[in-house]
């Protein structure tokens, strides 16, 4: 499941947080309840234009691809979609894999109180993102700061975590970063065989589960520089 880059700008256009059940309602996505009730002519196109279409980023499809070339002879099972083409009803059962922070994926933020390292924001579009780290270890940050912006330099981080469905009927992967960067690295380093190894053993499990898994777990990457093959700064399950 692909972020929503229309939403994501949305919300830097029109400066204001969406939960879930906002974002699902035909008024948010048609922009009927926007904030800015009187927008320019030049706002007025863009906002158009981001309602009636459908946008993804660089760094999901390199989590895509990495996907594709991992699932081997199940690749017909895989099927690509937009967050904005889902519904609460297709969580019912299945096997997903989301891609994107909830600022960018809003389904991410269903599952949010279930991860330990959570995405925080103040105001949209003026304030530094960052991971906020619930249950800190020994040797651990409280709070993982990463880039300024998408296509700044320095560090961005990324999280990868493996959740199972409230009703058991399935399970859950989330790859999201702060940035760009960040979810791009994430795919890079699942393309590694090493890593692949790595986070498995750090989540506790053996190849391809094969029932969906019965705890929280979730790995915290932090890829240096931001956009080459991530480094791996710890894992955390």
């Amino acid at each position: 499941m692909v972020a929503d880059i229309n939403y994501g700008m949305t919300r830097l256009v029109d400066e204001q947080p969406v939960t879930l059940e906002q974002y699902l309602s035909p008024s948010y996505r048609s922009g009927e309840t926007l904030a800015n009730a009187h927008p320019t002519a030049r706002e007025a196109r863009v906002m158009r234009y981001l309602s009636g279409s459908l946008l993804t980023s660089y760094a999901d499809l390199v989590v895509v691809d990495t996907l594709l070339r991992l699932s081997g002879n199940s690749r017909d099972r895989l099927a690509i979609r937009s967050a904005r083409e889902l519904r609460p009803r297709d969580l019912e059962e299945g096997t997903f894999v989301f891609v994107g922070s909830p600022s960018s994926n809003p389904w991410v933020s269903y599952f949010q109180a279930k991860l330990n390292f959570q995405e925080r924001e103040g105001v949209v579009g003026e304030s530094l993102k960052f991971f906020q780290n619930i249950h800190p270890r020994t040797g651990e940050q409280e709070n993982y700061h990463g880039l300024a912006f998408t296509g700044s330099s320095g560090e961005d981080y990324a999280t990868i975590s493996l959740l199972p469905l409230g009703n058991g009927r399935g399970s859950v992967l989330i790859l999201q970063g702060l940035q760009q960067e960040g979810t791009e690295a994430a795919g890079l380093f699942l393309a590694d065989a090493g890593n692949r190894q790595k986070l498995q053993e750090a989540l506790g499990i053996s190849g391809i589960p094969a029932s969906p898994s019965t705890s929280r777990r979730s790995s915290a990457l932090r890829p240096s520089p931001a956009r080459p093959m991530p480094l791996l700064s710890s894992l955390r399950a």
